[in-house]
């Protein structure tokens, strides 16, 4: 298999890139405090982002109460 190597979204975007508009922040929060990760929304409804980003400490799926996204 052959295909272009992989853009990684790192760093500040650019001025005018097409995922500039696309990336978020997603906030977490439960009773140990709160922290954050990036994300990506795909479409209007649907947001990629890691795994880790909507468990809770023992890997269970958390309650979308629980996560807020940001533009």
């Amino acid at each position: 298999m052959t295909g272009a190597p992989a853009q990684a979204i790192t760093g500040p975007s650019q001025e005018g890139s097409p995922v500039q508009n696309a990336l978020l922040m997603i906030l977490k929060s439960n009773a140990h405090g709160s922290s954050f990760c990036t994300a990506i929304a795909l479409t209007r409804d649907v947001v990629l982002t890691a795994a880790h980003c909507v468990t809770d400490d023992h890997d269970q799926p958390i309650a979308a109460s629980a996560v807020w996204v940001m533009l």
